[in-house]
């Protein structure tokens, strides 16, 4: 992270076109962060294959500094309902991780003008109480995810607008679509061709729930894929998003090597298996 802060601050002083006007502090702040998220979120995708995390990182920062517009907000709040998803931490959200979880997600929709992002949030929480062990309260902060959608879309309509920037849906360009879809293909095989997960829980050391990652990363593709019908400015938007998705789906391309001792990486299955 540190690394990254001192590279985005020099980078907006001398190139980088994702970074045009902005002051070296902000863009420091913009480098740390997104070198966390975007390793965070390679972690959460696929947390058997700790290169996915890395690769993630190196294209989520390349991003950050080519891309012009792209929402740190959008990615943290991605991260954050995939986690209430997959429960990587192991016991449930409480009440009040719920209530920081649906700031987070207001705070997207206010940032990047989609509504759409609390849409993907309330099926994050309706998600985590209709999946195994899920709590009922969970529905309650769907509806809430909803309401939020319809207050501000309200709000986009009148004339005290609440999002960013009016609501514009648009149909993406042939190349746009195709490499997401490239991506996105990527990535679902290489969660539909996981049976199990070695990776366990941080609290609790229990095995993670293939069932509720395979959620998660469902999750985390709705948040990047309502970008892409808002316009160039949505698109640009979901561009971290897109990065780390990418880089979990291209590690998951090439086979993990044998350690030295023989004994394959955890994710990978024995010969015969």
């Amino acid at each position: 992270m540190p690394a990254g802060a001192l590279i985005t601050a020099v980078a907006a002083t001398w190139w980088a076109p994702g970074l045009a006007g902005t002051s070296r502090l902000w863009a420091a702040a913009l480098g740390a962060g997104t070198v966390l998220g975007s390793w965070a979120v390679g972690r959460e995708l696929a947390p058997d294959d700790q290169r996915a995390a890395f690769v993630a990182l190196t294209l989520g920062f390349a991003t950050l500094l080519t891309v012009p517009g792209v929402s740190l907000v959008l990615l943290f709040a991605m991260l954050m309902l995939t986690r209430l998803v997959n429960r990587t931490v192991g016991p449930p959200a409480t009440t009040l991780d719920s209530i920081v979880v649906l700031g987070l997600s207001g705070w997207a929709v206010a940032d990047t003008g989609s509504p759409a992002v609390g849409v993907v949030a309330a099926l994050a929480f309706g998600l985590d109480a209709w999946l195994p062990d899920g709590r009922r309260r969970q529905w309650g902060f769907a509806a809430m995810c909803l309401m939020m959608v319809a207050a501000l879309a309200s709000g986009a309509a009148g004339q005290d607008r609440v999002v960013s920037s009016p609501l514009v849906v648009d149909v993406p360009s042939v190349w746009l679509l195709v490499g997401a879809g490239a991506v996105a293909t990527l990535v679902l095989h290489r969660s539909l061709s996981t049976r199990s997960l070695q990776s366990t829980c941080d609290a609790t050391g229990e095995p993670l729930s293939v069932v509720r990652v395979r959620w998660g990363i469902a999750v985390a593709l709705l948040v990047g894929g309502q970008g892409l019908f808002l316009g160039e400015g949505g698109a640009r938007s979901a561009a971290l998003v897109w990065a780390c998705l990418a880089g979990v789906g291209l590690s998951g391309v090439v086979p993990p090597r044998e350690s030295p001792s023989g004994v394959a990486p955890p994710g990978t299955k024995p010969d015969g298996a």
